[in-house]
């Protein structure tokens, strides 16, 4: 995958205080984890492609210090009676906050694993100030949950084919992980005879999806190309939508642009993804800036978009900075 030197470097530049957050947290979180018996701590730090897949999102303002699970780390436990105990010791340690609690939907299956978000608290003998305002994620998960989340995840989320079966019945699973293993063994049949009529209507958005896949694929190399190809459509989909046009539309675009010969094809430091920005924002412009002003959408900038396209520097909202 093909990721701006701009954006490695910003990286690079921030990642020792992201290291120095975990180094921290491990020892402390690791202690706490030997006072509950069968307790298994881990961690890591995001790698530099799945921090640049997630800043295109354009969720953060500054990814490389908002983003929650630039380091993230997790506490299996044996069963879910440990939960309340392991609280008391993390208010002890870090600087706890919880997201809003929302009553569930009956009718839907939410992962329900605990999500807390911890800071390293001050204290005098700290030297380094600055790491304080790093804020990180800590999932707690039971055994059950861990081992679900591990086997379900490259099933659901990785494969090329999209289907709202398959992605309701893993929301099933996870409110009865005792059916999994025979569940996912049939996943796709269960799928078809449960929600074919929730599939039709699906239909459109997996179209939608696959069809920016085929035509990424289409105009670029494999290698040029994130693993995460679900991720690539929906940030491309963002993209078409800011501008108000289909995905036929964007394929007449690429291809008018390729017939004649557009220079951003052979600009080696820009990604797909960034060089399907630029096709779009040159030709509407007014329609990007106007999505963008509205605070429902973010484009992330770089030095090397607007190197190539300058006019990309003098949009002022709606930018995610490094």
């Amino acid at each position: 995958m093909i990721i701006p030197t701009s954006f490695k470097q910003a990286y690079e530049a921030n990642k020792p205080m992201w290291e120095k957050v975990k180094y921290e947290a491990d020892g402390i979180l690791t202690e706490v984890a030997g006072k509950f018996p069968g307790t298994v701590y881990r961690s890591r730090i995001k790698t530099v492609e799945s921090v640049f897949d997630k800043a295109q999102i354009g969720r953060y303002e500054n990814p490389l210090r908002e983003m929650e699970d630039f380091f993230a780390c997790t506490l299996v436990l044996p069963t879910l009676t440990m939960i309340g105990p392991i609280r008391i010791e993390l208010d002890q340690h870090f600087n706890v906050a919880e997201p809003e609690e929302k009553i569930p939907d009956p009718y839907e299956f939410r992962y329900n694993d605990m999500h807390l978000i911890l800071g390293l608290k001050d204290t005098p003998l700290r030297p380094d100030k600055s790491i304080l305002a790093l804020k990180f994620e800590l999932q707690i998960k039971t055994f059950l949950q861990s081992a679900w989340s591990q086997a379900g995840h490259d099933i659901i989320y990785k494969p090329g084919h999209i289907s709202w079966g398959v992605e309701r019945i893993a929301g099933e699973i996870r409110a009865l992980l005792e059916l999994a293993d025979n569940v996912l063994a049939q996943i796709e049949a269960t799928a078809q005879v449960l929600h074919s009529r929730a599939e039709q209507e699906y239909a459109g958005y997996k179209a939608d999806v696959k069809r920016i896949i085929e035509l990424m694929e289409q105009h670029w190399e494999p290698a040029d190309l994130p693993t995460n190809r679900r991720r690539m459509a929906e940030i491309v989909r963002n993209y078409k939508d800011m501008a108000g046009i289909t995905t036929d539309d964007l394929a007449k675009l690429i291809e008018e642009a390729k017939n004649a010969k557009d220079q951003v094809f052979d600009f080696l430091t820009l990604t797909p993804t960034q060089k399907i920005f630029v096709l779009v924002f040159r030709v509407h412009k007014d329609k990007v800036k106007l999505k963008l002003r509205s605070g429902k959408f973010r484009v992330l900038v770089t030095p090397e978009m607007i190197e190539f396209y300058p006019e990309l520097g003098q949009l002022d909202q709606g930018r995610v900075n490094l």
